[in-house]
């Protein structure tokens, strides 16, 4: 997977993960409430994180 998005219901977070290899991904970002956060596919659609965990 190019992308892979995990929702920490408990850390208040969305970690982001791109450019994968065979050793894991080669990108990491941590998002908190008050950033957003866009799909590398769909650059356009840009999410709060506080959107994504409600």
């Amino acid at each position: 997977m190019a992308e892979v998005w995990l929702v920490g219901l408990l850390a208040q977070t969305v970690e982001v993960f791109r450019a994968p290899s065979e050793s894991g991904y080669g990108e990491r970002r941590e998002a908190r409430r008050g950033e957003s956060v866009a799909a590398l596919n769909v650059p356009a659609v840009v999410l709060s994180v506080a959107e994504i965990l409600g």
